[in-house]
C-alpha cells in the first residue's frame, strides 16, 4: 500500500496481521494518561486494498486493539470491556463479549487503572496473548473503593464553568484497587479464573508481570503490598491451576519488578534478573536461570532452583535475548566499576562450558563514541539480528548486527547532524568523583562552557540539575542536547550533575541507602555535591539548583535544610509530602504512613518553610497534573506564605506533569531562564529580549524528568 492513506489519516501508527492479509491504521489518537489512549482504526485489506473503519459494539473508538499472534483475529477493549473477534471475515456484530462488568472510571477489564498503568505495567493494556493465540490472559481492576482525587479543568475562555474530573488515585496508606486475573479460551469462548498464591490471598497484594512459558502455561509474578516479597507462580491455561515456582524476600530494601523474563525453548526454565550476594559488597542484580519443570503437576527437587549465569560487582539492567541454538544469552548491564557506561554482553548458559560466567561485551567497540547503548533483538526464537543504538557520548547511531556472523550494517549514522553540531560552541563534558567519606564517592558530571579554561582564574555561575529518585540516574555517557546545554552555550553557565546514594547501577547497598527514609541521604549528598562544585576554582559565588518531579522535591528539600549552599532554586511539579503521592511508588520506598509516620513527617518539605528565607525560590506546577497533584505545590505555597517567605510561582492552566501543551513548554523554559539570570546577575532575559528583538530564543527543549 502507498502512503496516501497514512497522509489522509495523518498517522504513522499501524499493525500488520500475522497472516499479512490486513493492516490496522490508528488515527484520531487521544492521550488519556502517560501510556493510555483512545483511537479510531482503519482496516486495510492488503490483498485487494479495500478500506473500512473498524467497528465495535460501541462505535469506532477503542481503548486497545491487538491482533492475535498467529491469525487475523482481534481482541479489543471498548468502554472498559473486552471483546474478541475470531477473524476479519466476520461481521462486526459477531465480536464475542468476553466481559460485561466494565464501568468507565470504575471497573476496568483488559486495560489498567491509573496506578497500575503508571507504576506497575507501564503499558496501555492489561492483556497478554499466548504464543499460539489459543488463549489470552487479562486483568480486571475494581476501583470502587479507591478514593477520588478531583482535578479541576478550566477549559477554554468560552467555558463559563470549570470541569471537575474525578481521578481514581490511591494515595499512600489508602485503599488500593482490587484486581483479578482471567484466561479466555479463544476456541470455546470460555473464561477461567487465576487465583493468587495462598500466602497473598488474605492480604493486599499486586501482580507485576505476565509471561507465557509456552502455549499452555503462563508465569505470573506477584508482590505483597509492602513490595518486599515477590512470588513467581506458573499456571495452566486450560484449568487455571497454579503452583509456586520461586519466591524472594528482601531483608533490607524492596523487591524490583522483574524486567523481561525469557523462557527456554522447551519451557523447562526461564531467565530472570535476581539479587546475588557479592561478599561484603552486598547484593547486585544478575541473570539467573530458574527451573520451571515441564508440567503443572511436576514433583522435582530442582523445581525453582536458581543458577546464576552472571556475577560480579555490577548490575544487570535487563535480559535482551536467549539463543537456543548456541545457548548464549544477551543482556544489558552497567560496566563493572563505572555506572556511567552500559553495554550489551553475551555469555554461555551451559554450566561447564568454557565461556560460562565469562561474559563478552558485544558493543564495546569504540568507547569514545559508543559507551551508552540500548538494543532491540529479533523476537523470533531463531532470529539472529538486532538493532544496536549507540546513545552516546557522540551523536546517536543505529546499526543492524548479526549474532551469527557479527556483521554490521549502518542503519543511520546521523553524520549530517554530527557535522553541524561540530561547528557549534557546545559545552564539553567532564566526569568526576565526589568523595562522601573514606570509602564512598558519588559519580558526577559537569557541562563546561566552551570559553572556560580550568587553569585560568575567570569564574562562572553554576546550576546543579538534580533528580535523585530511588534507582534513578543523571550521570551517564548518554548524548543529550537540551535546555541545560543551551544555558551553558548561551550564558556560559556551568551545569553540574551528581548521583547521590539511592541511585542506580551500584548494587543494592547503595540503591537502598534511603529505604524507608526518603528526603535524607539524597538531600545530604546533594548538599555535599553543591559544596564540592562551589570549591572548584572556576566556579563563582552565584550558584543555583533545579529539578523536575522528584528533582523538584529534592530541590525544595535542599533549600529547606537551610544549608545556604545554593543562592536560588527552581522546583517544577514537585512532590512536597509523600502522603500526597500514590500507594505503589510511595509505599515501595517508605512503607505505610501509619507505621512509618516519623519518616513521612520528616520528609514533608512544608515543615521547613522558614528556611526558604535563605534562598530565592521559584515554584512551578501544572494545575491538571494527574501524577504529582497541584495539591503538593498549593500546600508548600501556603506554608511559605505563612512563614512570610517571598518567592516566585508560576502555574500552567490544565497542564499535566510534563507541561508540554501549546506554548507551555517554551514559556516554562523562558520563565526559568529569566529567574536564573536574575538570580545570577540581577538581569532579566525577558527585558533583554524586549530591548533587543534579535536575541536568540530557546526552542522547546527535551528535558523532562517525570516520576
Amino acid at each position: 500500500m502507498d502512503n496516501s492513506t497514512f497522509k489522509e489519516l495523518d498517522t504513522s501508527t499501524y499493525m500488520i496481521s500475522p497472516d499479512e492479509n490486513f493492516a490496522l491504521l490508528a488515527y484520531d489518537v487521544q492521550a488519556i494518561y502517560r501510556h493510555s489512549t483512545r483511537a479510531k482504526y482503519k482496516v486495510v485489506n492488503l490483498q485487494n486494498r479495500n478500506e473500512s473503519s473498524l467497528q465495535g459494539p460501541n462505535g469506532t473508538e477503542f481503548q486497545y486493539v491487538s491482533w492475535s499472534p498467529t491469525y487475523d483475529g482481534l481482541v479489543f477493549v471498548q468502554n472498559n470491556d473486552v471483546y474478541y473477534r475470531r477473524n476479519m471475515n466476520l461481521q462486526d456484530v459477531d465480536a464475542f463479549r468476553v466481559t460485561d462488568t466494565g464501568v468507565m472510571d470504575q471497573i476496568f477489564n483488559g486495560v489498567p487503572d491509573w496506578v497500575y498503568e503508571e507504576e506497575i505495567l507501564s503499558e496501555d493494556h492489561a492483556l497478554w496473548w499466548s504464543p499460539t493465540g489459543s488463549y489470552f490472559l487479562f486483568a480486571s481492576f475494581n476501583d470502587t473503593l479507591v478514593r477520588n482525587y478531583h482535578l479541576t479543568y478550566y477549559g477554554s475562555m468560552t467555558d463559563q464553568y470549570v470541569t471537575d474530573k474525578k481521578l481514581l488515585y490511591p494515595k499512600a496508606g489508602t485503599t488500593n484497587p482490587v484486581f483479578s486475573l482471567h484466561v479466555f479460551h479463544t476456541h470455546s469462548n470460555k473464561t477461567i479464573n487465576i487465583e493468587p498464591p495462598e500466602d497473598l490471598k488474605n492480604i493486599d497484594h499486586y501482580f507485576t508481570t505476565v509471561t507465557w512459558a509456552d502455549s499452555e502455561r503462563v508465569l505470573i509474578t506477584w508482590m505483597n503490598r509492602f513490595q518486599n516479597m515477590t512470588l513467581y507462580t506458573i499456571c495452566h491455561a486450560q484449568n487455571g491451576s497454579c503452583y509456586e515456582n520461586y519466591r524472594y524476600l528482601a531483608t533490607s530494601g524492596w523487591c524490583e519488578t522483574p524486567s523481561a523474563i525469557v523462557f527456554k525453548e522447551d519451557g523447562s526454565g526461564y531467565f530472570t534478573v535476581l539479587p546475588m550476594r557479592e561478599g561484603e559488597a552486598g547484593y547486585f542484580r544478575h541473570v539467573a536461570l530458574v527451573d520451571a519443570g515441564n508440567s503443572v503437576n511436576i514433583k522435582s527437587d530442582n523445581l525453582g532452583k536458581r543458577t546464576f549465569i552472571t556475577s560480579g560487582q555490577y548490575d544487570v539492567i535487563e535480559i535482551e535475548k536467549y539463543d537456543p541454538k548456541t545457548a548464549l544469552i544477551y543482556y544489558l548491564a552497567y560496566m563493572a566499576g563505572d555506572p556511567t557506561s552500559r553495554h550489551v554482553y553475551k555469555t554461555s548458559t551451559r554450566e561447564g562450558d568454557v565461556n560460562f560466567l565469562k561474559p563478552t561485551c558485544v558493543s564495546c567497540t569504540d568507547p569514545d563514541t559508543c559507551d551508552w547503548v540500548s538494543a532491540s533483538f529479533s523476537t523470533k526464537p531463531d532470529g539472529e539480528f538486532y538493532m544496536l543504538t549507540c546513545l552516546g557520548p557522540s551523536v546517536p547511531t543505529y546499526t543492524m548486527r548479526s549474532t551469527a556472523t557479527q556483521s554490521v550494517i549502518s542503519f543511520e549514522d546521523n553524520k549530517e547532524a554530527a557535522d553541524k553540531l561540530s561547528t557549534l560552541a557546545l559545552p564539553r563534558t567532564k566526569f568526576l568523583r565526589i568523595p562522601l567519606d573514606d570509602t564512598n564517592s558519588m559519580w558526577a558530571k559537569l557541562l563546561l562552557p566552551e570559553p572556560l579554561k580550568e587553569d585560568e582564574v575567570i569564574q562562572y555561575n553554576m546550576l546543579t540539575s538534580v533528580y535523585g529518585g530511588p534507582d534513578s540516574q543523571k550521570v551517564s555517557k548518554a548524548f543529550s542536547l537540551g535546555w541545560e546545554d543551551y544555558l551553558a552555550s548561551s550564558h556560559n553557565i556551568v551545569i553540574g550533575y551528581a548521583d547521590p546514594r539511592g541511585s542506580s547501577g551500584r548494587g543494592d547497598a547503595w540503591r537502598h541507602a534511603n529505604y524507608r527514609h526518603l528526603g535524607t541521604t539524597e538531600v545530604d549528598d546533594s548538599i555535599v555535591a553543591g559544596r564540592y562544585f562551589n570549591s572548584l576554582k572556576y566556579i563563582g559565588d552565584r550558584t543555583a539548583i533545579w529539578g523536575w518531579s522528584y528533582g523538584g522535591y529534592l530541590t525544595a528539600s535542599v533549600l529547606g535544610r537551610g544549608s545556604e549552599v545554593f543562592d536560588c532554586g527552581m522546583s517544577v511539579a514537585p512532590v512536597t509530602a509523600w502522603t500526597y503521592y500514590d500507594t505503589v511508588y510511595t509505599e515501595r520506598y517508605m512503607g505505610l504512613p501509619d507505621e512509618n509516620s516519623e519518616a513521612y513527617n520528616y520528609a514533608n518539605v512544608s515543615r521547613y518553610a522558614e528556611n526558604f528565607k535563605k534562598s530565592k525560590f521559584m515554584l512551578v506546577h501544572g494545575t491538571g497534573d494527574d501524577n504529582v497533584h497541584f495539591q503538593n505545590s498549593a500546600h508548600l505555597a501556603r506554608a511559605l506564605t505563612e512563614a512570610n517567605v517571598y518567592f516566585r510561582s508560576q502555574f500552567y492552566t490544565d497542564q499535566q506533569h510534563s507541561i508540554n501543551g501549546g506554548n507551555s513548554r517554551t514559556h516554562l523554559y523562558n520563565t526559568l531562564e529569566d529567574f536564573l539570570l536574575n538570580c545570577f546577575d540581577g538581569r532579566s532575559s525577558r527585558m533583554d529580549e524586549l530591548n533587543n528583538p534579535t536575541v536568540a530564543k530557546p526552542t522547546e527543549k527535551d528535558v523532562d524528568n517525570d516520576e
